[in-house]
């Protein structure tokens, strides 16, 4: 079974309201995202909230935030497993410029 694995930039977008990419997400019950994606995804909310000013908009970024959450509870996440890392260890000794520095 094939399935469609949203990363970060796609999650981003449908929380944008990116009506078209809502529409072929929905054709597809089997979409999914990652624990990889889950955890970008929170990096970024965390040092969005951290680096806000006294004069932002606190109530906005925080319906934001929680609207990310509560898509999140709906979509099936899929684990980082052996199997993952095995993949994962492959890649960066094929491709050594995917290496990146951990937060």
């Amino acid at each position: 079974m094939s399935r469609l694995i949203l990363d970060m930039d796609h999650v981003s977008l449908i929380l944008r309201g990116d009506e078209r990419l809502k529409e072929q997400v929905n054709q597809h019950p089997e979409a999914c995202t990652t624990v990889i994606t889950i955890q970008e995804i929170f990096n970024g909310w965390i040092a969005r909230i951290n680096q806000a000013k006294p004069n932002d908009d606190f109530v906005e970024l925080y319906t934001r935030f929680t609207m990310t959450i509560d898509y999140l509870k709906q979509t099936e996440v899929l684990n980082f497993d052996q199997a993952a890392d095995h993949c994962f260890r492959s890649l960066l000794q094929q491709n050594r410029p995917l290496r990146k520095a951990r937060l």
